[in-house]
This record gives structure tokens, sequence and C-alpha cells, in this order.
């Protein structure tokens, strides 16, 4: 697969007329990176200025509003050093050393990756070439801005950034409507127009499609360059945690809902003033969806867990996408867009397909360790003793026996609340 292919001379003359201009770069630049760890599991991603190229300071001008966060290291493809970040791909040019940006979406088009784009990403089809009106470069651009009229906030929030051609290049699709969003597909990204409030989003709002995502969800960008670098090869750095209201706990409980076990811990909760989130399996909450509604309407949060319970590491994407978003749908209203995958197992593609669907992903900090049934007390012990404010506690209310859960959960939450502890739902 050859990404960065350009098709037509027409690519080739957008992106030589409506690059992303830098400063040269002297003869010899001292090296100046910076770390980024947001879209590492573990290690993480440098963007530097030297003499190969001037990634930084391209970043430093745009920013993570407008670019995201780096998801590749430096990677060679086709000649050119490239470097991928949540919403698009830059391109150093060593003929005129400046940072171009990848004309993206054209080039999924042109790798046959619209009909995904289309069933999972919501992403309109590509118009094709031939549509271009007119054989003067400029009547082609107004033809094209054109199709931004049917819907002003569309058209606004593109003529509202003075480079748009630089940022977005031309639209590439008419307006298409998505059902709680309409969307234009554009060389560079996506833009949607949400109809409805989603968690990302209020209605009316304009919103840019995390572009790179999406090419690292569907296979499209080098394998080995989105491998972060581990810690001992990274300069000394250390990550800094979110803020976490004092003496705030997080409760987790996976695999239900559970027709047993959930009433039970929600009446347990009630008692303590907790709020809890719970991460469901598809195919029990299908069976079992009044629970749902009882477990959101006490104030709680509701997570994905997967549909049946596999382990989404190494899968496809399509895989991935048919059991998260199966259960994402049952959830409607109230998903948090929460996700936890079964076992905990994950590596830089389960981040990245999460991602490209709209999910965070939400491990644990304390493990009960719950499943395995060791008797209430060494339940209670690994909890109590293993917490910290800001802890993510996972517990299980479904696949199985859990009246050892039941039973150590009243003494968990009484120990903590003794100690000044509240529970919070960490997803709602």
């Amino acid at each position: 697969m050859k990404l960065w292919r350009y098709a037509t001379l027409l690519c080739l003359i957008l992106a030589l007329l409506w690059s992303w201009r830098e400063p040269l770069a002297s003869a010899s630049t001292q090296a100046r990176c910076v770390i980024f760890t947001e879209t590492a599991e573990d290690g993480g991603f440098t963007v530097c200025d030297d003499d190969q190229a001037q990634f930084l300071s391209a970043y430093e001008r745009w920013g993570p509003s407008q670019i995201g966060y780096p998801l590749s290291r430096r990677y060679e493809q086709e000649g050119f050093l490239m470097q991928a970040f949540q919403k698009g791909v830059m391109q150093w040019w060593p003929t005129d050393q400046q940072v171009r940006l990848v004309n993206l979406f054209d080039q999924l088009h042109e790798d046959g990756f619209d009909p995904l784009l289309a069933d999972y990403f919501q992403t309109p089809p590509q118009l094709a070439a031939d549509a271009a009106q007119g054989d003067d470069f400029g009547q082609i651009v107004a033809a094209r801005q054109a199709l931004l009229d049917s819907r002003p906030r569309l058209r606004d929030f593109y003529f509202a950034n003075e480079e748009a051609l630089t940022f977005y290049g031309l639209p590439t699709s008419p307006v298409t409507d998505q059902g709680n969003h309409v969307a234009i597909r554009l060389q560079r990204t996506v833009l949607q127009e949400w109809k409805e409030e989603v968690p990302w989003a209020k209605a009316g709002e304009v919103t840019v499609a995390n572009g790179g995502e999406l090419a690292k969800a569907l296979g499209a960008l080098p394998p080995a360059a989105l491998e972060p670098l581990p810690w001992a090869q990274l300069p000394a750095a250390t990550p800094t945690p979110p803020p976490t209201p004092a003496g705030t706990l997080y409760l987790t409980f996976d695999d239900g809902p559970d027709p047993e076990n959930t009433g039970r811990v929600l009446d347990i909760l009630d008692r303590y003033d907790a709020r809890a989130t719970f991460f469901v399996l598809g195919r029990s909450a299908a069976t079992y969806d009044t629970l749902l509604t009882d477990i959101y309407a006490r104030g709680h949060g509701l997570g994905n867990h997967s549909w049946s319970h596999p382990m989404l590491r190494g899968t496809s994407f399509q895989t991935f996408a048919n059991e998260v978003q199966g259960t994402g749908n049952l959830l409607g209203d109230h998903n948090s867009w929460c996700l936890r995958p079964p076992y905990g197992e994950m590596d830089s593609a389960t981040y990245s397909n999460a991602a490209a669907l709209g999910y965070q992903i939400v491990f644990w900090h304390t493990d009960s360790w719950d499943w395995r049934r060791p008797g209430v007390a060494a339940i209670v012990s690994n909890v109590v003793d293993n917490v910290f404010p800001g802890a993510i506690i996972l517990m299980h209310d479904g696949a199985g026996d859990r009246s050892q859960t039941l039973e150590a959960l009243p003494q968990i939450l009484q120990i903590l609340t003794e100690r000044g502890y509240r529970f919070e739902p960490i997803c709602r």
C-alpha cells in the first residue's frame, strides 16, 4: 500500500500552492525536541527540529487543538520524512525545506478505503476527479468551496480559518446527512456539524475529524513507526497525572449487568451515597436492558466492555468495531464513550482503534481480584490497602458467583468512607 502517492497533477499543484510554509532551516540546526506521552501506552513520541526536518516549529505554530498529539515516530515514505498526528500527517519537503500537510483523505480514497470510511466513520464518499467544474484553477477552487454553501455553519467554520486551504484543503464531497450530524469531506479532513448533543460536541457545533487516528485504525500508517519510544530511549520526563478532586475514588464494575447481582450492588452503593461506573457487556445488556436504565437513573455511569468479552488486542479493526459499536448502540444516550477492553489486554492498536470510534480507554489502579473469589477478607484488603486519591478500583458484578463481592463491598465502602473518601463515577 502506498498511502502517500499523488494520483493526479492537480493534487500535486494543490500541495505546492497550498502548503503550510515554514521558514527555511539554517545549514546546521541545533536539535530541539519535545516529548509527548498522550497517545502512547508506554513511553512516548518526540517532535523535533533538527538538520533533517523542522516538525516542532510547525507543531508549535499550529498546536494540539489543530493537529492533535503525535501518533508516530518520524518515518520515511517515498523519499519524504513524515510524522503522523491525531488530526493529520506532516511531510517535510527537503527541496525547499518546508512542512506540508498530506492530502490524507485523498490518499485514503486512492487506496480504496472509502467503504470502510463510510461504514465505520460516517465519511462521505469522494466526488470523482472529473466532477471539478472548469479548467481554470480559480474556477475549480470556487466550485469546490461552493459545496459548503448548503450549510452556513460549516461554511463559516471553514472560512473563519484564514489558512483553510492549507489546513483543510478543498471540499471533495457535498454535505451529506449522517444521522446525528452532517459532514463534508475535504482533502485533508472531514468537517462535522452536530444536529444533537454528543459527549464531545454540543448541538450546532462544528468539529474536525481525527484523520490521523482514522488512518492508523485502518492500517494506512507504517506499523513500525507507530511503536512509541520506550522510556529508556527518551530524555528524562515525568508524566503529569490529570487533576483529581481530593479524596475521590472511582469504583468500577465489569461484566454485567446481571439479574442476580447488579441490583444488589446498586442497593449497597445507595446506602453509602456512592456512585460508580458499570462497564457492561452487550450480550448481557441486550437481555437485561432495564438494569441499564436503573444504573443510570441512580446516578452511575455506563461504560463499554465489548459485546462478548473477547480478547480485543490483536484483532482486526472490523472485529474491534463490531464488538464495541454493538454495545455502544445499546447504551444509546447513556453511553459515556468510555471503553475497558476485556482482560485489560491492550496494545497501541487498541488505543488507536478506540480513539477512531470516539472512545477513551479506562484501565484501573487497584484490583480487588474478586473474580478469583479469594475470600471476603482478601477482597477487602486488596482494595483498602492499595487505594490513593484518584484511584480507579476494579470489581465485578457479572460473570458468575459474586457473593464474596457483595459481602465485601459494604465493608470496603464503610472503611474508605470513614477515611474521608467519596465515590464518584469515572465516566458518566
